[in-house]
């Protein structure tokens, strides 16, 4: 049968966690690298968006997205001049993070 998308969650969350515990094995001490492509191969496989790192960031967006769009408003109303370059900081602020973590992700 298929892979169900809960048992990918697990392997990649469980992938992760083994990553980040480090160790022995996942050194590539004989000078290939095939650990590394392997967890690269493994990753892509069960986490191709890398939902397990931007999960943390994606739970709290809302918050965040709000915050800015409130700051936004106030911008707008107190300082209309400014607002085209508090829009840019506000985007940045708010999706710098998930483009960081997705391009950092391992």
């Amino acid at each position: 049968g298929d892979i169900t998308p809960i048992f990918k969650r697990q392997t990649a969350v469980k992938l992760s966690e083994l990553r980040a515990k480090g160790g022995s094995a996942w050194r590539d001490d004989d000078g290939s690298s095939s650990v590394t492509e392997a967890y690269g191969t493994l990753k892509r496989l069960f986490d191709p968006l890398h939902v397990v790192e931007l999960g943390p960031y994606l739970s709290i967006l809302p918050f965040v997205g709000g915050a800015v769009y409130l700051a936004l408003l106030g911008a707008q109303k107190l300082v209309p001049d400014f607002f085209q370059y508090a829009y840019v900081v506000g985007a940045v602020l708010t999706f710098a993070p998930l483009v960081f973590t997705y391009f950092s992700a391992a």
